[in-house]
């Protein structure tokens, strides 16, 4: 490859959807990252604000973007906001509603068992 790629940050979910707590594992992930990066950002998803209710009548901040300060502690930087068409709004309610979130794999589930698809074309519209 002739491009030079870099990797620059890390994205999170946690698990419930009322837990907006970092790990602990996730900012030692975010200090090696920083290390060869210094503008490196670690982007936490905040799922109390996916619900289909929530993102398609009033569109709010999904993400919290943290990066180092002066201090090198990891803070809230920035937030992330969805803008969705009202095509992607339904399927996202839909897919919700239909639970299709639990059908989702991803490289790890892959690695676990080769024959699962991690590209998810199971879940296409």
């Amino acid at each position: 490859r002739t491009e030079k790629l870099q990797i620059v940050g890390i994205y999170h979910a946690n698990e419930r959807c009322d837990d907006l707590d970092m790990p602990g594992y996730l900012t030692k992930v975010g200090d090696k990252i920083q290390a060869e990066f210094e503008n490196a950002c670690i982007v936490l998803l905040d799922n109390r604000q996916m619900s289909p209710e929530i993102q398609t009548q009033n569109p709010t901040s999904c993400c919290k973007i943290y990066q180092k300060d002066s201090t090198k502690n990891w803070r809230v930087s920035g937030d992330l906001s969805l803008q969705a068409s009202e095509e992607q709004k339904t399927s996202f309610t839909e897919h919700l509603a239909a639970q299709a979130h639990f059908q989702l794999m991803d490289f790890e589930n892959h690695l676990d068992d080769v024959t699962q698809d991690w590209f998810n074309t199971q879940l296409l519209v």
